[in-house]
């Protein structure tokens, strides 16, 4: 349990410190948004927000012990990592549309909030219905490095399952099910959601994404000899026990962009973890309402494309 002093006037910030996620002098700082937001949140829930030590690389690594055991009793825990930089506007109603039993605890990381966010935020988490955690980060290191931030929340905090998935409303949290449900009752290690499947939706799908988006898995496939319909979707489930396992290396800094995904991808299946896919929706906004990602092709490419090849050879771990 932190140690935490509670302030006496209603409404007030209350703070609290942990070096869980710090290095060296680093601390975290959370604050209560229920107390923030007039204790108007679901009771016995805690909406906390931690920010990140301003000259923290990443968190302690977490010790862990390889267990390799599905967990099919129902007893499973989940937690959804939503990595985010601004998207205003939309991670407000992407948080709306958790339901309770979907997952046990949403976890957002958002890199370089600003204000305006920050009160998107608050404003989705009053009355929340599942327990909420925000991770801060001061500056922006990268997706990997957010999502990895998540995997070291969950990791600590004993989480069985985790799901990631976009902040920006491209993915739907009521499908949530669809790729833990393989874990839970299948024993499957690693869900990838797809698009391309049958009952998998893909909604204003930009041309030159589609196509990209269709080919690179018949190189994973020939690469791997899995078969994949879909790797550039970020909606997936993983048991903790890949995250555990000393031949997945994922703390190391090459991965601190959109490398991490693929490398994740490719130690799952070339482990011969037990992996299946799963039909799910994407759904891109309208031109009318701007930029769709925040990846550009010509200096991005190499961070998606690059760990398959780099690992395939062996010129990274």
């Amino acid at each position: 349990m932190d140690s935490c002093s509670d302030q006496s006037e209603e409404g007030r910030i209350n703070w609290c410190w942990n070096n869980d996620y710090s290095r060296g002098d680093s601390r975290t700082k959370r604050f209560d948004w229920s107390r923030l937001n007039g204790d108007q949140g679901h009771s016995g829930q805690r909406y906390r927000c931690r920010e990140s030590g301003e000259g923290s690389r990443a968190q302690e690594p977490v010790e862990v012990t390889l267990d390799k055991t599905s967990s099919t009793d129902g007893q499973s825990r989940i937690v959804v990592i939503i990595p985010i930089f601004r998207e205003i506007g939309k991670i407000g109603k992407v948080l709306e549309r958790f339901e309770p039993g979907i997952v046990d605890q949403v976890c957002v990381v958002a890199d370089d909030p600003n204000p305006v966010i920050l009160d998107e935020i608050a404003r989705a988490t009053v009355g929340a219905k599942v327990p909420f955690e925000l991770i801060q980060n001061p500056q922006r290191k990268g997706i990997g490095f957010a999502i990895r931030q998540g995997f070291e929340y969950a990791l600590s905090r004993g989480f069985d399952i985790i799901v990631v998935m976009a902040g920006n409303g491209k993915d739907d949290p009521r499908q949530i099910p669809r790729l833990t449900r393989p874990v839970l009752e299948g024993g499957y290690d690693y869900v990838q959601g797809s698009r391309f499947l049958p009952g998998g939706q893909r909604q204003r799908n930009p041309f030159l994404r589609g196509v990209f988006s269709r080919l690179f898995p018949v190189v994973w496939t020939w690469s791997t000899g899995v078969h994949c319909t879909d790797v550039t979707n970020g909606f997936r489930a993983y048991r903790t026990v890949l995250l555990k396992d000393p031949q997945v290396h994922f703390r190391q800094e090459w991965l601190d962009h959109y490398e991490l995904e693929y490398y994740l991808h490719y130690k799952a299946l070339t482990l011969n973890y037990k992996f299946t896919e799963r039909p799910v929706s994407k759904t891109y906004p309208p031109k009318t309402q701007g930029k769709y990602t925040h990846i550009s092709p010509l200096r991005d490419w190499w961070q998606i494309v690059g760990p398959l090849f780099l690992l395939r050879i062996g010129a990274k771990n």
